[in-house]
């Protein structure tokens, strides 16, 4: 395999690790959010004051469906990525030119603002679930 193909397998691979970890992330992300509406909950359960303001607030965040909403852009390209790794393998020829992939950045752009929006979701109440 030549040296600029090794180099674009390198760069496929560095950008597919960083999509799975951004999964993992939006999974963690979700179930945390979905322990804070629980914990909204039992707070309002517990007459704890303005829980009722956090589990509204949390609601109308909507975090897992933000979340699920990157889905098929994140396994879409992380398909096409898998294949242009393993064509390089075989081949040693891409598929297409050997870039950063305009669309990585996008999503990944993308999925890191909800996560820092999700992060911040209730915030204001969240005093209420402790």
């Amino acid at each position: 395999m030549c040296e600029i193909n090794l180099i674009c397998k390198m760069k496929y691979e560095r950008i597919i690790k960083s999509l799975e970890y951004l999964k993992m992330r939006m999974k963690q992300e979700t179930q945390s959010y979905e322990n804070r509406v629980l914990k909204a909950r039992e707070g309002i359960l517990n007459n704890v004051p303005y829980a009722n303001q956090y589990l509204d607030s949390l609601l109308l965040c909507n975090i897992p469906r933000k979340m699920k909403s990157h889905l098929p852009d994140v396994n879409n390209l992380l398909a096409s990525l898998k294949y242009d790794v393993k064509n390089l393998e075989i081949t040693g020829v891409e598929s297409l030119p050997c870039n950063d992939r305009p669309e990585y950045m996008s999503i990944r752009g993308a999925i890191r603002y909800d996560l820092q929006y999700s992060a911040n979701c209730g915030s204001q109440y969240a005093i209420a679930s402790n």
